[in-house]
Order: structure tokens, then C-alpha cells, then sequence
């Protein structure tokens, strides 16, 4: 099963991934950062894109069975 990690290089996100990978299963990471996209996980796939640009959204939303999505919950500063 594929999954698409929003947000993956973040403190809880990228437990998600780890845990993810450690099951045996395929992750996609969505970041903004080519910096970020280079430490991922081992076995991890960064996908570049920005949620903000429409145009994107092919790109990241392709060929995944599930997405996680971690929001705020509160005020962002």
C-alpha cells in the first residue's frame, strides 16, 4: 500500500513515516524543501510541491492509497 505523508520532515510526521517504512510499506513525503527531501528515511520518496500552488497538486496527489494529514490545533504563529 502507498502512502502520502504530508508534511513528513516534521516532529510527528516523520515518526509516521519511520513507522511506515518500518512495516514495510511505501511512503511519499510531500515537502517544499529539496534540503529536507535529502534526509529523509531510507526507502522514503520525497515529492516536491507546495500545497499554496494548485498546479502542484497532479504531482503530489498521484498513485497513493492513503494520506496523512496533521493540522494544528490551535492558532498558527
Amino acid at each position: 500500500m502507498r502512502h502520502l505523508v504530508l508534511g513528513g520532515t516534521g516532529t510527528v510526521e516523520s515518526l509516521v513515516v519511520r513507522g511506515l517504512l518500518d512495516k514495510g510499506e511505501a511512503v511519499r513525503v510531500l515537502t517544499r524543501s529539496a534540503e529536507h527531501a535529502k534526509v529523509l528515511p531510507k526507502g522514503a520518496e520525497a515529492v516536491l510541491g507546495d500545497l499554496t500552488d494548485p498546479g502542484t497538486y497532479e504531482k503530489i496527489f498521484a498513485g497513493f492509497e492513503n494520506l496523512f494529514l496533521l493540522t494544528a490545533n490551535g492558532r498558527a504563529t
